[in-house]
């Protein structure tokens, strides 16, 4: 089964006070970093942003750009952007700010395509919403949670779809320290990794 991998790069950055998907980590961005991740397991990559045209240069030939189609919404109108914009029937979306993706979870969940709509990892208890894969069965609960405004928080549309919860025994079969779930929302956190 085909599969879309899309890295969202959008988001203002407030607590990083930089572009985060501009970010170098060992001499790569960290949007460079998450496309080179998903390079194995996906057949098609997106860039999705608010305004894409942004990370052209960073994007290259191997990645479309995709711009959010509505403007309020955050992570979610950009989930619903990579979602709508796939060329696959799934897509499995990184945010910019997790440099550490191991390839060993995205090949757990690639393999696990076609078991669910969405198929999201569950650590201590807590979705990760943006380390996971969506069908585009996940479409139609996205468009109407954007359109009815006021809560954008992406776990709302989940009981609207078949949902499988990825344990943290399966995760950490992949990725023992759970590495891959380390973000990177401000300095500090940068300086730590």
């Amino acid at each position: 089964m085909s599969l879309t991998g899309a890295v969202l790069a959008g988001g203002a950055s407030r607590r990083m006070g930089r572009d985060k998907a501009r970010i170098e980590i060992d001499g790569k961005t960290l949007l460079e970093r998450n496309l080179d991740v998903l390079v194995p397991v996906c057949d098609e990559l997106l860039v999705v942003a608010r305004e894409p045209e942004r990370y052209a240069d960073l994007a290259g030939d191997r990645a479309r750009l995709v711009a959010d189609r509505f403007d309020a919404g955050g992570a979610l109108a950009g989930l619903h952007a990579a979602v709508e914009a796939a060329a696959a029937d799934a897509c499995l979306v990184l945010a910019v700010d997790l440099p550490s993706v191991q390839p060993g979870l995205l090949s757990l969940i690639a393999d696990r395509v076609g078991e669910a709509d969405a198929l999201v990892p569950l650590v201590a208890g807590r979705f990760e919403p943006l380390c996971a894969l969506y069908h585009k069965a996940c479409l139609a609960p996205m468009v109407r949670q954007l359109e009815r405004g006021g809560d954008f928080t992406i776990l709302r549309f989940y009981d609207e779809v078949r949902l499988l919860a990825l344990s943290e025994a399966e995760l950490r079969a992949v990725d023992p320290d759970l590495r891959s779930f380390v973000n990177v929302n401000r300095p500090e956190d940068l300086e730590r990794l």
